[in-house]
């Protein structure tokens, strides 16, 4: 896996804020009871993707915006409309303390201001239609959630595990399709973890990547057999959980189906740390703008086509350009096209392919060799669908995996305008994604067929990205360090991977600064031995098994699920949940 420090660096923070907004009426369009009141500003500062008529941004972006404002305020760039600035500001404070546990806000704009109305939330509590009392209540349904149940389950907690959409999450194939399981070769697995793979799942012995397709099934099927101090509870979002504290922290969740689920200890295992921001933990956006990924099935492929998507020749240059019709010249005219070429020309002489029983790293040529043929494809065919995925692809390598006569490749990633969260997006339904769905799969599978020679090769898109960028960071107590990073690998469960800043966006001048600061300071510390106590925050009994146990310096292990399997495995052995903690 290269490294890119190759930034496309975004305009400086106030250059896209001065647009002037009005203001439409109020309108309640929360689909979870009803919504709390709108909050209205008059002529407020707006920008083309958080503060605009229509925008459903999150809670985070709110905070984003508000932290960029007040920054170029400071700096004296907004100059004679501080006190829209001000306006805007306010507006922002007031709907976040109106609505405390929302996610999400949907922004009206007409001539009277601009309005926020909260989504997926009610001030009045749900009503409680069943309560379930465990030692732990585990919220997230990834990987690392259900392994860290099964460690305190076996540590002899009873364990309630609450999850919007499929178990095994990033890896289901109705998740992010992360079936090439991220983790790093080499370091050590809980025994829950293999119970979890070999038992659960059907994968073979030394197999730690290969996650088969139907996990949802497999898992409920296994933790029914094996594990009946765990219940496992679906609810329909994480947004609209209800969040209840005391003296001691989380006194209760309540999911909008009237779930109340109380535990001695809470561990928020979702990725995108939505208990941490519904308790109020304090929030950071200082986090890496990386891009989303996009997983996706390739079946019917035979024996012979594994030679061939290994093959560089089948996927030169001049053979894709001939096989586009399109010449040199003619597509060099553009800047973009002139970029793609010179991307696909230098990955031909950075190829590598490094060969397992059942995944492969590298196909940096066969990625690039993608993107290629979609810039060929502008110049052949423009159309609105092909310019939008251009501007937004990075092809950096495919990892696959590679049973028998499928095989899962990961991934193409897109640079988006907006914040998606994992588990609240959906690429075959949402009007943004319709080119993914619309175009670049099909044309992944032309591609492919035309490589291979094989034209009953099909390509099938997953139903979310791969979140890799965390959007926001919550505050834990005693997060990783310096003094975690050991120069060799220590006894126990331990973790390792270098800084990755590919396919990184910086929005401004104080993004690019952070990245700066956080490669000076992370790199060169790779491994580190996973603690418990990482997960602790200023709620008493809550703890966080996501993105936030890891600080900005060290971003690059943070993506890594298997460091979070490996910690929420050390924090269950710990029990905190007895009051030993």
């Amino acid at each position: 896996m290269t490294r890119c420090r190759r930034w496309a660096t975004a305009a400086a923070a106030g250059a896209s804020l001065l647009s002037a907004a009005g203001c439409a009426a109020p309108r309640r369009v929360s689909p979870f009871g009803p919504a709390g009141r709108a909050v209205t500003a008059v002529v407020p500062i707006t920008d083309a993707i958080i503060l605009t008529d229509g925008a459903r941004p999150y809670a985070r972006d709110l905070a984003f915006r508000r932290d960029r404002l007040l920054r170029a305020l400071a700096a004296g760039k907004p100059g004679a409309v501080a006190s829209r600035v001000a306006a805007t500001v306010a507006l922002i404070d007031r709907a976040r303390a109106q609505a405390p546990g929302c996610v999400r806000f949907a922004v009206r704009a007409g001539r009277g201001g601009l309005s926020l109305t909260p989504l997926d939330w009610s001030p009045k509590p749900v009503r409680d239609t069943r309560t379930v009392r465990a030692d732990v209540v585990v919220v997230g349904g990834e990987i690392e959630s259900i392994v860290t149940a099964m460690a305190a389950a076996d540590a002899g907690a009873t364990v309630a595990l609450v999850h919007a959409g499929p178990l095994g999450g990033l890896t289901a194939d109705t998740g992010g399709n992360l079936r090439y399981f991220d983790c790093i070769p080499g370091t050590p697995h809980p025994r829950q973890q293999a119970a979890l793979f070999r038992q659960g799942l059907g994968m073979r012995t030394g197999d730690w990547v290969c996650i088969p397709a139907d996990t949802d099934g497999k898992i409920r099927a296994f933790l029914r057999r094996r594990y009946a101090g765990i219940t496992a509870l679906g609810t329909r979002s994480y947004n609209s959980l209800q969040i209840r504290k005391g003296a001691a922290g989380v006194s209760s969740i309540t999911t909008e189906e009237g779930m109340r689920l109380i535990g001695a200890a809470v561990l928020d295992a979702e990725p995108e740390g939505i208990v941490a921001e519904k308790a109020g933990l304090p929030m950071s956006i200082d986090v890496p703008n990386l891009a989303y990924g996009l997983v996706f099935d390739v079946n019917g492929i035979r024996p012979g086509d594994w030679p061939a998507l290994r093959d560089r020749r089948r996927y030169a240059p001049e053979r894709i350009l001939g096989a586009a019709g399109v010449t040199e010249a003619r597509l060099a005219a553009s800047a973009d096209g002139r970029e793609a070429l010179r991307r696909m020309r230098r990955a031909m002489r950075q190829d590598h392919v490094m060969a397992n029983q059942v995944y492969q790293l590298g196909y940096q040529a066969l990625a690039q060799g993608f993107d290629l043929w979609m810039h060929c494809l502008a110049v052949r065919k423009p159309g609105a669908d092909v310019t939008w995925l251009n501007a937004r692809r990075c092809s950096s390598g495919f990892n696959v995996t590679a049973p028998i006569d499928h095989a899962t490749f990961n991934s193409l990633s897109y640079r988006l305008d907006r914040t998606v969260l994992q588990h609240d997006h959906d690429l075959a339904r949402d009007a943004e994604f319709a080119p993914i769905r619309a175009t670049e799969g099909p044309q992944l599978e032309a591609y492919l067929r035309w490589v291979a020679g094989n034209p009953a090769l099909r390509v099938r898109l997953p139903a979310q990205f791969y979140v890799r960028r965390a959007s926001a960071a919550f505050a834990t107590d005693a997060p990783y360090g310096p003094a975690d990073f050991v120069p060799e690998k220590p006894d126990g469960l331990w973790m390792t991977y270098q800084m990755d800043y590919r396919n990184l966006t910086p929005r401004d001048t104080w993004d690019a600064d952070m990245i700066r600061k956080a490669w000076s300071r992370g790199a060169g510390r790779y491994v580190w031995a996973c603690r418990g106590s990482s997960l602790r925050s200023a709620v008493p009994n809550l703890y966080l098994l996501n993105r936030s146990g890891v600080p900005m310096e060290w971003y690059g292990g943070l993506r890594i699920v298997q460091g979070m399997v490996n910690t929420g495995a050390v924090w269950a052995a710990e029990r905190p949940w007895s009051g030993s903690d």
